[in-house]
């Protein structure tokens, strides 16, 4: 079991939190961004349809999901008083709200692609067996990844209440992780070489806004 010095401890949670504050104060500012165009095309129309439920999950977990996490950050004893196991609930909660997140990512690229390519049958098995692997991947590496094994040992636990929650793994979890979030990234990869291979077969009185503007459209 490895151990931090409080020096470590500090550095590697301003780290953490200065990039969870970013992640949070990019996603509002798009928010505010584009909420008129939201009310536009959503909510001054039709609600029920699934892309419409998708397009609301993705917007508002997202949203939503990250303010209660960046609020676990910074007070750490809403949920437990003891930092080092309320950062793991916290670890635990990011990563599930992620996997949720990008599950219906996932299914909003399937509409999306199979838009692109008309309906075409074989996409729809293609991304159909991707999406069923990815998913089984997904659950298995969470269900591998042993959360009741202790968290790294953190020498100066008195740092650590002075500036917070900080997620912490095993060395086993994290390889978990990364399996999970490879499995997603592989998907996204099938995701944007379609799109890119479509959108290069149209020719660019197809495309008013060009070749990019299609991809970072439907393909990012």
């Amino acid at each position: 079991m490895s151990t931090w010095s409080p020096e470590e401890v500090q550095i590697q949670v301003n780290w953490d939190h200065y990039v969870e504050v970013m992640e949070i104060v990019i996603l509002v500012y798009d928010w505010f961004l584009t909420l008129d165009k939201e009310v536009e095309y959503f909510w001054q129309r039709d609600c029920k349809k699934l892309p419409a439920i998708l397009f609301f999950i993705n917007r508002y977990a997202s949203i939503f999901g990250l303010i209660a996490a960046q609020v676990l950050y910074f007070w750490p004893n809403l949920v437990h008083h003891e930092p080092q196991s309320t950062g793991l609930y916290v670890g635990v909660y990011i990563q599930i709200l992620m996997f949720i997140i990008q599950i219906n990512v996932i299914a909003l690229f399937f509409l999306r692609v199979v838009a692109l390519y008309g309906g075409s049958r074989r996409i729809k098995v293609f991304l159909s067996v991707a999406s069923l692997c990815v998913f089984v991947n997904s659950v298995v590496q969470l269900y591998l990844a042993d959360w009741r094994t202790d968290p790294v040992q953190i020498q100066s636990p008195s740092v650590l209440e002075q500036i917070g929650n900080e997620t912490v793994f095993s060395k086993s979890q994290g390889f978990y992780l990364t399996y999970l979030w490879i499995g997603l990234s592989a998907f996204d990869l099938c995701v944007f070489s379609l799109t890119l291979r479509k959108t290069l077969g149209f020719s660019k009185a197809d495309t008013p806004g060009g070749i990019m503007t299609v991809i970072m459209r439907d393909g990012k």
